[in-house]
């Protein structure tokens, strides 16, 4: 007889747990609370008819288990250095290059202050406290919300201060290294990866 396991949550991590688990012989039940599988992996086609990746966007790290999956999916990958990066202005409708973002909204001069002066921060501090305690202008928040937030699959309100610069100071990545999708998207690479896992899926089945 199967041993029987259920899986909470139809994310890349669920995935291929469920993946690795039917692979070593066990029936596996996969639970999703939304209506759609994929996690913090997600695409928008309606701009202009081409993917816009929400959520995941880069391969932080070379030879990791999902770098080496995307290539085995077919994935084309170039460092992000030798393409144009433009963001949206949050304060106008116009793009600006990657640099000139960074400088007018000053990212990396929070980023770096926040992991030197993390030790100094109430545990229940989110980011979004520790930067209305600068004095910022509203429209600095969105830019930050794009930054931190979306890669982090969270608001800002609702992520620790202290966690983040923790989490920033330690993790091990090659972050001249990063890489970015050509040809496809990440959610194309996950429903590739795991397409005789999805139909498996229980959509709209929250844990209580």
């Amino acid at each position: 007889m199967k041993k029987k396991v259920i899986i909470v949550g139809a994310g890349i991590a669920g995935l291929g747990a469920a993946k690795m688990l039917i692979d070593h012989g066990f029936e596996v039940t996969i639970l999703e609370a939304r209506h759609d599988h994929g996690g913090r992996i997600r695409k928008d086609e309606t701009f202009g008819g081409f993917p816009i990746e929400i959520g995941g966007e880069e391969i932080h790290k070379i030879g990791s288990p999902y770098h080496q999956l995307a290539v085995e999916m077919g994935a084309v990958l170039k460092r992000d250095d030798e393409v144009s990066n433009f963001f949206e202005d949050v304060e106008k409708e116009e793009l600006l290059e990657y640099e000139e973002f960074l400088e007018k909204y000053a990212s990396n001069h929070f980023h770096n202050e926040l992991i030197n002066g993390m030790d100094k921060l109430d545990d229940s501090q989110s980011l979004l406290a520790y930067l209305k305690n600068k004095g910022l202008p509203d429209a600095f928040y969105q830019s930050f919300e794009s930054f931190w937030g979306t890669e982090n699959g969270a608001s800002l309100k609702d992520i620790s201060a202290k966690g983040f610069g923790l989490y920033e100071s330690t993790r091990d990545s090659d972050l001249e290294v990063n890489l970015i999708l050509l040809n496809m998207s990440h959610f194309d690479i996950l429903e590739k990866a795991f397409a005789k896992i999805i139909p498996q899926i229980h959509y709209s089945s929250p844990i209580a």
